[in-house]
């Protein structure tokens, strides 16, 4: 009899700490929740430099009336929320300041190795970001002759930026506006050195709750998206190489 009964008050303890555990990690879903929904906020944050500011405007693409007209026409009438405002009608637009930097994305390439192409057309995938990295294939996420660890500088009377490639061959940087002496050297190649000039960003940049394409024109897309740096190293003795730029998307 008094085993049976120790028996039953261990299987008692025993379930009424899973209990304990399953209320434990149910009070930890709602603080998980508010801790990677913070995160993700933090990290699309658009930080604001000197100069810049924030104006609240009419959306583009509904023009303030926060649904799809053309949507509402095919639907007879239905009303679907614009997918630029969320049904809001209003916008977020950063007015950028003179001292607002553009982000750059690079890439050093051995030009022998490379595709013939990319002399004179951006590879796709030279802005690695973290959805880009989730949908291409490890093969698509490569450069055709890409350098690792090649050091890259871009030098301005006011000092200078210096940048490392990743595993990829590709590099990221902010330049202020300015003209850049850039310098790249690497084992077994000639040295690079070219001129780069970043010019002032002054289209406003619209922070639309969707990724909206049609009629941006070129110096928005240099604000929000940045540009392209292609470097393409020449073999010691070959030639001295080349740097290209691009606005993103191209």
């Amino acid at each position: 009899m008094r085993s049976g009964s120790l028996n039953s008050k261990s299987s008692t303890h025993g379930s009424g700490g899973a209990n304990v555990k399953l209320v434990w990690l149910l009070l930890m879903i709602p603080v998980a929740y508010l801790v990677v929904s913070r995160s993700i906020a933090h990290l699309c944050e658009q930080r604001l430099y000197d100069g810049d500011r924030l104006e609240v405007r009419d959306c583009r693409e509904c023009l303030g009336k926060g649904h799809d007209e053309k949507y509402a026409r095919d639907f007879n009438g239905l009303g679907i929320n614009c997918m630029a405002c969320l049904g809001t009608g209003k916008i977020q637009v950063l007015v950028p300041g003179l001292q607002r930097p553009t982000q750059v994305w690079g890439a050093v390439i051995d030009w022998q190795a490379g595709e013939s192409w990319t002399s004179h057309q951006c590879p796709k995938d030279v802005r690695l970001d973290l959805e880009n990295s989730i949908l291409l294939s490890t093969e698509e996420k490569s450069l055709r002759g890409a350098l690792p660890g090649i050091g890259v500088w871009f030098k301005t009377d006011g000092g200078r930026v210096s940048a490392k490639t990743d595993r990829g061959g590709r590099f990221g940087c902010k330049l202020l506006p300015g003209r850049y002496v850039v310098e790249v050297e690497a084992e077994g190649f000639a040295k690079l050195q070219s001129t780069l000039e970043i010019e002032a960003l002054r289209a406003p940049v619209w922070l639309e709750k969707n990724t909206i394409l049609h009629g941006r024109s070129p110096e928005e897309r240099k604000s929000k998206d940045g540009i392209a740096v292609i470097i393409l190293l020449e073999r010691s003795g070959e030639g001295s190489g080349m740097l290209r730029t691009f606005l993103l998307p191209e």
